[in-house]
């Protein structure tokens, strides 16, 4: 009997001593910092720009992907906006804007780059459907010819309500949120959230 438990004793321990391990190589996989220089300039176009330098972090794949989620709720009338740090996920989100592609090799550094504004201000542009906001979401890579994609989103609502900005952020799962913003109508509120994505 004495040697049945003994027995037991040494597998609880080594349990433990698993269950430990893996818990620190998970957190420092997937809560790992990144080298990161973050700018928010607000006289040239409201631009967020993020400059990744170490991208190993996030995974081993061969495509570098800036993402948006947006969510949608009715708002009641005189209801306060809420600004909030948390990034929306795939599950809450009404789904998600890809901007990104393959690239075939190992990617050393990445910039980010946001961008809000209100077509409004530029008279030469024209509001489609009653929808003045937008978003400009650019990402790029490589060196002195640096390669880029970008994409202009037409946001809900007609006035921006704030924005909240991760100015050190680090991998979750593979991706990095990098920011939030809102927009408000008097009928609905919404929130779009913007992450760096490493993978296959």
């Amino acid at each position: 009997m004495r040697n049945f438990f003994v027995f037991i004793l040494g597998v609880a321990i080594g349990i433990g001593i698993a269950l430990v391990v893996t818990s620190f190589l998970t957190n420092s996989a997937d809560d790992s910092p990144a080298s990161t220089t973050f700018s928010h300039d607000r006289d040239a176009g409201d631009i967020r720009t993020w400059q990744i330098a170490e991208l190993s972090g996030g995974g081993n794949g061969e495509a570098l992907f800036a993402v948006v989620r947006e969510k949608h709720e009715s708002r009641m009338p005189n209801q306060a906006e809420r600004i909030d740090v948390l990034p929306l996920t795939l599950g809450e989100s009404r789904g998600e804007i890809i901007i990104g592609g393959v690239m075939g090799g190992e990617i050393p550094s990445a910039k980010v780059a946001v961008q809000t504004l209100d077509v409004r201000d530029w008279a030469a542009v024209s509001v489609e459907d009653g929808l003045p906001l937008r978003m400009v979401v650019r990402i790029s890579w490589g060196g002195a010819s640096p390669l880029a994609w970008e994409k202009s989103e037409i946001l809900a609502g007609n006035r921006f309500a704030g924005s909240s900005e991760v100015r050190s952020p680090k991998w979750t799962n593979g991706e990095m949120h990098l920011c939030n913003v809102f927009t408000v109508s008097d009928e609905e509120t919404s929130k779009y959230s913007v992450f760096l994505r490493r993978g296959d």
